[in-house]
């Protein structure tokens, strides 16, 4: 409990790869009471490692919806589990592979003293809105533009521009240059789409509609749903975390060495 909410990160399940490097973060961290594992994977190697997780790991519970079997449309279905009140949620995509040491806790902070945002994102490297700030702010030093648009063809569907984003970032942290990266907190102007890599909400809020959440989870989160209730959504700017890459980009990122850099400095973190 902090300051009398319960605080639970929830994760679509999930690849066991990426899995493995989130796993240190959530559960070393004192401040998460619970991870509630959705799984959404018919990959046996997958959903082993999500009952070890559960079994070995006293805050984590795994959830299970029927037919969510590896379609991110099925992901919607999981957010009715999501809706108790004095209790602070936040969503993060199996694939975030790193987060700066006061991520979680600035977060929380600023979800539980503004209940008037609707959403609240996290500061996201690969994240086509949040690199763009990035780039503007000249933190993001890369020859090709990208514009401020949540499926931008630049930031979302180039693979390579997702490799410099990561190796700028992993010097960034190299040098100990990680607040190059924060900006003001942002307001997502005109219930503008943006990629719910990291996302956190309250729970008494979802509770009023049940969770009830549509098939686009992230049309109905970060637009739909918002102007319906006429309140925005906000990126906190000094809550800085690394996702490491939507579908366009993948392949491209499993032949780099960059997952491989994240898991080295989670060890050296554990060892410091």
């Amino acid at each position: 409990m902090y300051h009398y909410k319960k605080i639970v990160a929830v994760t679509p399940s999930g690849r066991k790869k990426y899995l493995e490097v989130l796993k240190d973060y959530i559960i070393n961290n004192p401040l998460i009471d619970e991870w509630q594992l959705w799984q959404n994977t018919n990959k046996k190697e997958d959903i082993e490692y999500i009952n070890f997780l559960h079994h070995n790991y006293q805050k984590v519970n795994v959830v299970r919806v029927e037919g969510a079997t590896g379609n991110a449309y099925q992901i919607h279905k999981f957010f009715k589990y999501c809706t108790k009140k004095d209790t602070v949620y936040i969503r993060l995509d199996d694939d975030v592979v790193w987060m700066d040491k006061n991520s979680v806790l600035n977060l929380v902070n600023f979800r539980i003293n503004n209940p008037e945002y609707f959403l609240v994102y996290g500061n996201i490297i690969n994240n086509c809105i949040c690199d763009h700030l990035h780039q503007k702010n000249k933190a993001l030093e890369i020859e090709e533009n990208i514009g401020y648009d949540c499926l931008d063809e630049v930031g979302w569907e180039t693979p390579y521009v997702a490799e410099k984003k990561h190796r700028c970032l992993l010097n960034a942290i190299n040098k100990n240059d990680v607040h190059k990266y924060f900006f003001k907190n942002h307001i997502l102007e005109d219930y503008k789409r943006c990629s719910i890599n990291v996302i956190s909400w309250l729970g008494e809020e979802f509770y009023e509609f049940k969770g009830s959440v549509g098939a686009d989870e992230e049309d109905w989160l970060s637009c739909d749903k918002p102007k319906r209730l006429q309140k925005t959504n906000i990126i906190l700017g000094d809550s800085l975390f690394s996702h490491f890459s939507f579908h366009t980009q993948a392949e491209h990122m499993e032949k780099t060495d960059i997952l491989e850099q994240y898991k080295k400095l989670k060890r050296n973190s554990c060892l410091s």
